[in-house]
């Protein structure tokens, strides 16, 4: 039953690609790094990479309370036009985390993630500024964290939150 709902998900994704006329570019977004974007007038799509590094260590050879984590994310959008120039968007994303991240921010320990990912809702806009420049904004409507660490005796975190999470972002189309 799975594998009959995945290839009829996969057959409908295939065939809307085939049918439309995609434009790919790069993009910025804030919090989520530079990386490849993809829009269609019914959809977007990007993939992203990006890194945030944190020093408070004052002793140059204790790394343990540095934050260093890397996220690779992938979003997709469904588009619906307001206008010939601006849309609203709802779709999902996911990311994979990666890296040292604190586990006790006032003692300022970290603690190294063995698997980490991070799933959101989002709603947001799309306006084209020219044939070639996309503005988006979007907004987590829902977030599910999930982080799990390789050091022992550190408890994994999970965390849900509605509407805390607002981003930015500036594509330049080929």
């Amino acid at each position: 039953m799975k594998k009959s709902i995945l290839s009829l998900c996969l057959l409908i994704v295939l065939a809307t690609v085939t049918n439309a006329a995609p434009r790919f570019g790069i993009i910025g977004e804030q919090e989520h790094g530079v990386g490849l974007f993809l829009t269609d007038d019914m959809y977007n799509a990007q993939l992203t990479y990006g890194t945030r590094t944190s020093d408070y260590t004052q002793d140059p050879t204790d790394n343990s309370q540095d934050e260093s984590i890397s996220k690779i994310t992938v979003a997709a959008n469904y588009k619906i036009a307001l206008d010939s120039v601006t849309s609203l968007t709802a779709g999902v994303g996911y990311t994979m985390l990666s890296g040292y991240s604190f586990v006790n921010p006032v003692l300022r320990s970290s603690a190294e993630i063995d698997t980490g990912s991070v799933i959101k809702v989002n709603m947001g806009f799309e306006r084209a500024l020219s044939s070639n420049i996309v503005l988006t904004t979007q907004a987590s409507v829902y977030t599910s964290t999930s982080i799990e660490y390789k050091t022992t005796g550190v408890p994994d975190a999970t965390a849900s939150s509605f509407f805390t999470d607002g981003r930015v972002g500036v594509a330049y189309l080929f």
